[in-house]
Formats: C-alpha cells, sequence, structure tokens
C-alpha cells in the first residue's frame, strides 16, 4: 500500500446534475473521511438551474459544504444555449479553480459542464481524473465531449478498467456492489494528485500532460 505524503491535499470534485451525483458520493465520502485529504466541492450546470429543478438544494440539504457554485446560465437544452453555457462555464471553472487551487480536478462522464470544468483546468496546470471515460453514446454530442474529457485529462479510468486495477492491488472498491468507479481507491495522496504519469492508474498519458512542478 501506498504511504500518503504528510501534507494535506486538496481534491476538487465536480457536480453538475443529479446523474453524476450517486456516481460520485462514495468518492465524496471517502475523501471527507480521509485524515490526509481535504475536499473541494465545485456544483455547476443543471444543479443551479431552475428549468431543471436546481437540484443543488439536495446537496445542501444533505449537509455537504460547498465550495464554488459555477453559473453557466443553463435556461434550456437548445444547441445555442448549451454552446454559450460552455463558453460560460470555462470562465467560471477558471475563476472559481484559480481560487481553489485543488491537487487534482475529478470530473466524470461525459455532459458538456465537465468539458468546461477540464478545459479550465489545463492551463491552470491543475491535472484532471476523469472517471466512468471510455463508454459509448452513440449519435449525440456525449460521445465527442467524453473523448474530449479523456484527451485533456491526466488519468481516465473505465468502470471495468478501474475494478481490475483496485483487485490486483488488493484495495477495496464499491464498483461490484454500488455500480461506480468512483470508491476504486482513487483517494491515495500520491496516486490521486501526482501529476506524474507513472503514479496515476493505467490511461495516464504523460506526454500530453503540461508539466506540473
Amino acid at each position: 500500500m501506498l504511504q500518503c505524503a504528510s501534507m494535506r491535499r486538496t481534491i476538487g470534485i465536480v457536480t453538475v446534475a443529479r446523474s453524476d451525483w450517486g456516481h460520485l458520493l462514495p468518492l465524496l465520502h471517502e475523501i471527507r473521511a480521509s485524515p490526509d485529504l481535504d475536499l473541494a466541492l465545485f456544483v455547476a450546470g443543471s444543479h443551479l438551474a431552475p428549468r431543471f429543478g436546481r437540484t443543488v438544494t439536495f446537496i445542501e440539504d444533505a449537509g455537504w459544504k460547498i465550495d464554488e457554485l459555477v453559473e453557466m446560465q443553463l435556461d434550456s437544452d437548445a444547441p445555442d444555449v448549451i454552446a454559450r453555457a460552455i463558453g460560460v462555464g470555462t470562465v467560471g471553472f477558471a475563476e472559481a479553480l484559480s481560487r481553489t487551487r485543488p491537487a487534482v480536478l475529478v470530473v466524470l462522464g461525459d455532459r458538456f459542464e465537465m468539458l468546461s470544468a477540464a478545459v479550465a483546468a489545463l492551463p491552470l496546470m491543475i491535472p484532471v481524473a476523469h472517471v466512468h471515460g471510455g463508454e459509448v453514446t452513440e449519435a449525440v454530442i456525449d460521445e465527442q465531449i467524453r473523448h474530449a474529457v479523456t484527451k485533456l485529462a491526466h488519468g481516465s479510468r473505465t468502470p471495468v478498467a478501474c475494478a481490475r486495477w483496485a483487485r490486483n492491488r488488493g484495495v477495496s472498491t464499491c464498483v461490484a456492489r454500488r455500480g461506480s468507479i468512483a470508491s476504486a481507491r482513487w483517494r491515495s495522496c500520491r496516486e490521486i494528485s501526482s501529476h506524474r504519469g507513472s503514479e496515476f492508474p493505467s490511461g495516464t498519458r504523460p506526454s500530453s500532460s503540461p508539466s506540473i512542478p
């Protein structure tokens, strides 16, 4: 088992809709319980849109501390609104990440809001961990978004590959019983916050990642 450094690290988690929240909960609980990690929660996208139920209230009512609200002006699902929201979200995430500076930013899946977060993190030299990448959604823009986020990420895991990675390393995982990659022990400090490809699970492309001091 890898030994964590003594210094605490902040792990940024992006949630943009109810569809990702349930998958992220195991990881959120593990980070919050860890003596070595601090959680920075970024809430954006549909969570903040009245049209889509303003589901940020569910997060607040559950007692989670929200560190940053990233407004994306998402008042419909029309193509031009989504295109504008991606740009607005990139600006919002750039400002939020500049303030918070997490050691790593975790994004999940294939929603366009996650693309905004990953794009903003790149020039700020914040490593991105993409979970639930590698799946297939045909005939919709989600497929291209997922590939783009994976390319921007320093580490990317599919649910099946992450379960295999965790099992081979003899560490606990909730993939089998909860259907989520999120609790497959990305919480190890060296594995989740180092920018070096050798310290991420396989799938990292260090040659295409920025050099981070």
